[in-house]
């Protein structure tokens, strides 16, 4: 999946990094122990792949990235993650998008 994320940074922002994701939803696990124990958990939006922290630098910052799918994983049923964050990790902004056929 090829990314092209662009920040721009107001005046007086505290530092700020870029981080990137490839997720995976309709995931499912069968727990064999505890008080779920033979339950089918399902689960949406599990990151695959994890790319950065890319520390931003000026008013405006343009990324571009190319991140692999996982091993296994459905393109289909997949999507990418862009976030903003800062130094201790609080997100500022953040935003998901499914890819095409997904």
């Amino acid at each position: 999946v090829d990314i092209e994320a662009e920040a721009v940074l107001g005046p007086g922002e505290p530092p700020l990094r870029l981080m990137l994701a490839l997720f995976e939803d309709g995931l499912q696990s069968r727990v064999s122990a505890g008080e779920n124990e033979g339950r089918l958990l399902r689960h949406d939006a599990v990151a695959r792949t994890l790319a950065g922290p890319f520390p931003l630098s000026g008013a405006k910052t343009t990324l571009k990235r190319h991140l692999r799918f996982a091993d296994g994983q459905r393109p289909g049923a997949s999507g990418a993650a862009v976030w903003l964050e800062d130094e201790r990790g609080r997100v500022r902004q953040a935003l998901a998008a499914h890819c095409a056929g997904g």
